[in-house]
């Protein structure tokens, strides 16, 4: 796994830190040298994802064995907003074999761009099997312990993550609940915005904030609260629903994109709706849904992927022998 993130480089050893054009493009050659299938990861509503979607595709040596999976649901608004959007995006999409689009929504766009339909098929980017139950670390039990109702949330400091009407939401709820508390992890959570936009709200006291989490831990406090809020103005499918589902944590997410069964829906940008349906989702009950697992549907993906290669090689070799 090449990570080109911006997180910190004592991860998991079987992930490899590639910082700069420079380490990007050599892993990539060499991983492409060896003939290895590569899937790239990304998000598809800016430039710079479409700039490493060409490398990737390419790689330095085309290959049939490239998959990439588009992530975000403002990708179809970023195909829109200008023409060459799209003229790049087309471009850098066509050395994919396939193309894994999460949600409708994205995958309709990409078919817009003329990519022939079976180079797209649409998969939640969702592995219920690595969701696992865990007990609370000991720094998050204080938190059980002094607040109830617990809700937790995913927070990321652009604004289509719905922080500010989260915030009204939870002043609206503070008279019915007096001893709530929000967990709040992720990126930049104790910045200055946040706090400010707490402060504006009256909220600011309820705001447990948690920092950037490990995945584990992050698990643990979701399946621990009360339940888990998607305030997102814009999204793709969010694995971080499919997770609170899977852990039978009441979930309530916009309905800025189709949600899975199970989840309590409010009108994106609603403060008195979200209000309403937090409420409920705080009085229960609590119930598993396990979504789909992309691991099965990956491997057959793969091995369908591979399977094809040596004709399309083969085919490949004669094109160029046919044109001298």
């Amino acid at each position: 796994m090449l990570d080109i993130g911006k997180g910190p480089r004592d991860k998991r050893p079987d992930v490899i830190p590639a910082r700069g054009l420079g380490e990007f493009a050599s892993l990539l050659a060499r991983f492409s040298a060896d003939g290895w299938l590569i899937h790239l990861h990304t998000s598809g509503n800016n430039a710079k994802s479409y700039l490493v979607a060409a490398a990737a595709g390419v790689a330095l040596r085309p290959s049939p064995g490239r998959v990439v999976t588009l992530h975000s649901g403002s990708l179809p608004a970023f195909l829109e907003e200008a023409y060459h959007h799209r003229v790049v995006a087309h471009a850098a999409l066509r050395g994919y074999a396939r193309i894994v689009a999460v949600s409708e929504a994205v995958r309709d766009a990409v078919l817009s761009l003329d990519v022939p339909p079976h180079r797209v098929v649409m998969h939640p980017a969702f592995c219920a099997s690595q969701v696992v139950c865990s007990e609370a670390p000991h720094r998050l039990r204080w938190l059980f312990q002094h607040r109830s109702p617990v809700l937790a949330y995913a927070h990321h400091p652009s604004k289509v993550y719905g922080r500010q009407v989260l915030f009204e939401a939870l002043a609206r709820l503070r008279k019915r609940l007096p001893h709530l508390g929000l967990a709040m992890f992720g990126v930049e959570t104790g910045s200055a915005a946040v706090r400010e936009d707490a402060r504006k709200a009256g909220v600011e006291d309820l705001v447990e904030d948690l920092g950037e989490l490990p995945h584990w831990e992050a698990l643990a406090l979701m399946e621990h609260a009360s339940a888990f809020v998607r305030p997102t103005t814009v999204d793709g499918d969010a694995i971080t629903v499919r997770e609170a589902l899977a852990l039978g944590t009441p979930c309530v997410a916009s309905d800025a994109s189709a949600r899975p069964e199970g989840t309590l829906v409010f009108r994106a940008g609603d403060a008195g709706d979200l209000a309403d349906k937090l409420y409920q989702a705080f009085q229960g009950p609590r119930r598993v849904v396990r979504g789909p697992d992309a691991a099965e549907f990956l491997l057959q993906l793969y091995e369908e992927i591979m399977r094809d290669a040596p004709r399309r090689a083969v085919a490949s070799d004669a094109s160029r022998e046919a044109h001298g």
